[in-house]
């Protein structure tokens, strides 16, 4: 039974890699992008909601333009998909806890099918998320005492663990059919872990979103600033609904940083569900702007921001079209895998050392492992007598300082004349490594 099945998903596998080279780019990329236009489109979506679709369709329009946002919907990553869930769940989230009655209960239902849509997405980090900002929410929109706040966390938060609870037999099923290793992986190790820290994985500063966090959003982050100050003089006028909306993106752009912030593992591709929330806030702002203005102040900035907008299109087609087909020689790996797995013995799989480079590894075409710590890289090399070992070049001078019984014999080099530009492929190296007893 268990080869018949494995035959089975090998063939499912060879055919999906025959329709994808066919198709790719498009194959490839489709998910991707069709996600990153639906989270504009609930953006819109609770623009028309709230009774202001301009408001909806200008977040939607943000957020599209966001620097990193837009170059996530073309590289194809699974945490498009993530934000595309978290997206429509706190959307509805934002919906429950200003509706009642029938609706809200519609809403509800909504809010559980896109947190089990996170769930089977990314695992437990969509429940957590959409948790924190049900108690954002909770705290901004507290009215009727404790019973009323708990009567509005209850809302916003049981649909949320009723669509996890509904994912669970699934993931134990996984981790039947895969004798425990897929609760290790996908759980401690790439859940636990990349949250807690404590493994092989590489941790980074709890700040380190709040300084990339804007240089990732460009350009609109720009207009984040007067959007907060706005919302922090606004904050006490209970008849601005829309300083009342802006506080609800706060709350959710808020729980959502620091959540990720808590996080030892940071990667800037995490930060795109926060990016709906700041669109939103800053959307809220401008529509308030827009109204205190005068007929020719506005239309000015109505036109500079349609004037940004085209700037940032213009400048993603040259950037496409022009300076990306010029690198594609700099960024191509092709080659270089190919090259070495010709080269290396099959019985010896090499080690990528303090590197992810998922590129070369699917080049390779054959099992890999990442180690992280000297002393596993030593112990590596002991048990086997030597390991064929993929890594950035300056490893090879700290290994010196490390264990001066090292012995490095060089296999190839990704550019030994130093003419690339693009250091992070520029200076790979592939090494034999000994150690001298």
């Amino acid at each position: 039974g268990y080869t018949h099945d494995r035959l089975q998903v090998l063939r499912c596998a060879e055919r999906g890699h025959i329709i994808a080279a066919e198709q790719a780019p498009l194959a490839i990329r489709l998910p991707a992008a069709l996600a990153a236009i639906g989270c504009a489109g609930c953006l819109v979506g609770l623009g028309a909601s709230v009774g202001h679709f301009r408001r909806g369709l200008l977040a939607g329009l943000l957020l599209l333009t966001m620097v990193h946002f837009t170059w996530l919907a073309r590289i194809a990553r699974t945490d498009m998909i993530l934000a595309l869930a978290l997206t429509a769940g706190c959307c509805c989230q934002l919906m429950v806890s200003r509706s009642a009655g029938w609706t809200r209960l519609v809403w509800a239902v909504g809010l559980a099918f896109f947190s089990a849509m996170g769930v089977m997405t990314k695992g437990p980090l969509a429940m957590v998320l959409l948790g924190a900002v049900a108690f954002a929410l909770g705290w901004v929109r507290r009215a009727g005492g404790s019973l009323g706040t708990l009567g509005l966390l209850a809302w916003l938060g049981l649909p949320v663990a009723a669509g996890a609870f509904v994912c669970l037999p699934w993931f134990l099923l996984a981790d039947a059919r895969t004798d425990g290793r897929f609760i290790h992986e996908f759980f401690w190790l790439h859940t636990w872990g990349r949250g807690m820290g404590g493994t092989r994985l590489r941790e980074h500063p709890w700040w380190l979103y709040l300084v990339q966090g804007p240089v990732e959003s460009m350009p609109w982050s720009l207009l984040l600033i007067p959007a907060l100050a706005w919302v922090w003089k606004k904050r006490k006028e209970a008849d601005s609904h829309s300083s009342r909306d802006a506080m609800d993106g706060l709350a959710w752009l808020t729980a959502m940083l620091a959540v990720l912030s808590a996080s030892r593992f940071k990667r800037m591709d995490y930060l795109l569900p926060v990016f709906p929330a700041l669109a939103w806030v800053v959307a809220c702002w401008w529509e308030a702007r827009q109204r205190s203005l005068n007929p020719g102040r506005r239309l000015m900035e109505q036109r500079g921001l349609v004037a940004g907008l085209g700037l940032v299109v213009a400048g993603w087609w040259v950037h496409l079209d022009w300076i990306l087909p010029r690198n594609d020689e700099w960024r191509d790996l092709r080659a270089m895998g190919q090259n070495l797995s010709a080269q290396i013995p099959e019985n010896n799989n090499p080690l990528f050392f303090q590197l992810e480079q998922h590129e070369l590894a699917y080049w390779l075409n054959r099992p890999t492992r990442t180690v992280i710590d000297w002393p596993e890289l030593a112990g590596e090399v002991d048990s086997d007598g030597r390991a064929f070992v993929v890594t950035h070049r300056q490893r090879l001078s700290e290994g010196w300082f490390v264990d001066p019984g090292f012995e490095w014999t060089m296999v190839m080099e990704r550019d030994p004349d130093h003419r690339l530009l693009l250091a992070a492929r520029a200076d790979l190296v592939v090494v034999q490594l000994r150690r001298r007893r």
